[in-house]
């Protein structure tokens, strides 16, 4: 990256080590280096001379200084990226940032926001027929309900998106869904269902060779 800045590389060349650092952050993410995801998202950034995916990178950044516990900023950053998606009417784009939006409420405990932000996502990408984009705003709609006392909501969400883990055949997702499952219908006194998940559950997991 410093040999690109010092040589004045072209534009393609520039945004080829764009992409490099942004595959190098998603495996950051992977191994839970999240402040080294954060470092490689943070110098595509830098080295970004596209106007385009701008954006994007504001909102993968966002995200990264999130994780690493820079809420404040985190929020300004994926905030600006929502501002310039919808002003684009990139409704992928700004389905994306809603839900990373609304993890970051869920996670500072600001229900009724996230619940607000998360339903915007689902709507977005719900229109848009990105069904491997849903599972996720699904699964914390199904958090933020559970926390409001709105069970039979909560459940619905969490099924919508073990469904969607089941069709693209994720069995370790899949597997999570079903203990969220477990865990909520625990809580609702549905016994039955309760074990009935925990046990699809732990089945997925072994065939997967999950530890966890």
């Amino acid at each position: 990256v410093r040999h690109a800045d010092e040589q004045g590389r072209s534009f393609r060349q520039r945004q080829a080590v764009v992409q490099c650092l942004r595959d190098s952050s998603i495996t950051a993410i992977i191994g839970g280096h999240h402040r080294t995801s954060e470092e490689c998202t943070r110098r595509a950034v830098a080295v970004n001379r596209s106007d385009e995916i701008r954006p994007e990178l504001e909102r993968e950044l966002g995200a990264a200084l999130t994780q690493i516990n820079e809420l404040s900023a985190g929020r300004d950053l994926m905030i600006r990226a929502l501002q310039t998606f919808e002003a684009r009417g990139d409704r992928l784009g700004a389905g994306r940032t809603l839900d990373d939006i609304g993890c970051l409420h869920l996670r500072t405990g600001e229900l009724e926001r996230a619940r607000d932000s998360l339903s915007r996502a689902v709507a977005l990408l719900t229109e848009l027929g990105v069904p491997s984009l849903l599972a996720r705003p699904y699964h914390n709609l199904g958090l933020v309900e559970k926390t409001l006392g709105h069970l039979d909501s909560a459940y619905d969400h969490h099924m919508s998106a073990l469904a969607i883990h089941l069709s693209a055949g994720d069995s370790r997702r899949a597997s999570l869904a079903h203990d969220a499952l477990g865990n909520l219908t625990r809580v609702m006194g549905r016994q039955a269902d309760t074990m009935a998940h925990y046990q699809e559950a732990l089945r997925l997991a072994r065939e997967g060779g999950y530890r966890n």
